[in-house]
């Protein structure tokens, strides 16, 4: 059993932008947030079987995040618009990868570049929420009355505090030297009296960017006759580039895509409204992408 305490303490300010440059019409807003966050996790520490005695642990993290945004809209033309923004967000990881408690696992043999009995997983109490500085850009052309548009839209993103669930950091594990039994010991003596070993666990070790462009038409047909009226088709495209690099505690550092995005994403639809009746076609398209799974094991 583990449980995961936050505070967030959350304030902002916000000026809000209805002005002119030069003949040219501009909303928008600028404004910063303060996110004061205090998380703290209890658990066990835990050599796991039948009968094991477990150790109760707690720790935490306690830091400051400032998020400053601006968001300016221009109506460069008639029904037409140029929208620009910056912003600094974060999301915060999983609970169950703020979980203070870890299990412990002794071999027979020393192993790995510790030369260890010992090794061991869990949570990180200390995590820190995933960080991302963005910028975007997008254009708009709406079709008079009839509720057509057109947009265009790119942004890049610089990522950092990136979440790498699969870090390994050195621990001390003298507290299980006491309970080994007679091979364990025999082991742990050719080991050197190793007390230290690795637990495989979640950290902020991996940075990166994405880069998008998107691009969406929406056309009722009602524009080109009235007698199409009811009937409409929507579509949009967008292309994604992105890479985290990843840098564990122990190791080379390496690349890999940001998990959950495909290159290209296509959706389509042609749909008919008319007189409370609606019927609608679809299609979807996405390229292969790097996906996250839950072990069998539930691990």
């Amino acid at each position: 059993d583990w449980t995961v305490n936050e505070k967030v303490y959350t304030g902002y300010a916000r000026l809000d932008i209805d002005a002119s440059l030069g003949s040219m019409p501009v909303t928008g807003n600028i404004g910063v947030q303060f996110v004061r966050t205090d998380q703290s996790s209890s658990g066990f520490n835990s050599p796991g079987g039948i009968g094991a005695v477990r150790t109760v642990v707690t720790d935490g993290d306690e830091y400051t995040h400032i998020l400053p945004s601006a968001t300016f809209n221009f109506e460069v033309g008639e029904d037409m618009f140029l929208r620009v923004g910056a912003a600094r967000t974060l999301a915060r990881p999983r609970m169950d990868q703020l979980n203070a408690s870890s299990n412990a696992s002794i071999s027979n043999q020393p192993q790995g570049a510790l030369n260890s009995i010992f090794s061991g997983g869990g949570g990180n109490p200390q995590l820190r929420p995933y960080v991302a500085d963005g910028v975007d850009v997008s254009f708009e052309h709406y079709f008079d009355n009839s509720g057509g548009y057109f947009s265009i839209a790119s942004y890049y993103k610089w990522l950092s505090d990136f979440v790498n669930p699969n870090a390994s950091v050195v621990r001390d594990f003298s507290y299980l030297v006491s309970s080994l039994n007679v091979a364990q010991q025999a082991a742990f003596n050719l080991s050197g009296q190793q007390t230290l070993g690795f637990v495989s666990g979640p950290d902020n070790g991996a940075s990166g960017h994405i880069f998008g462009v998107e691009a969406t038409l929406s056309m009722p047909f009602e524009t080109f006759s009235t007698s199409l009226e009811g009937l409409g088709f929507q579509t949009s495209l967008s292309y994604t580039q992105s890479e985290l690099t990843v840098t564990p505690p122990i190791g080379a550092a390496f690349d890999v895509d940001v998990p959950g995005l495909s290159k290209w994403v296509v959706n389509s639809t042609i749909y008919f409204e008319e007189s409370g009746f609606e019927a609608r076609v679809s299609h979807r398209y996405r390229s292969g992408f790097l996906a996250e799974f839950i072990g069998i094991s539930a691990s």
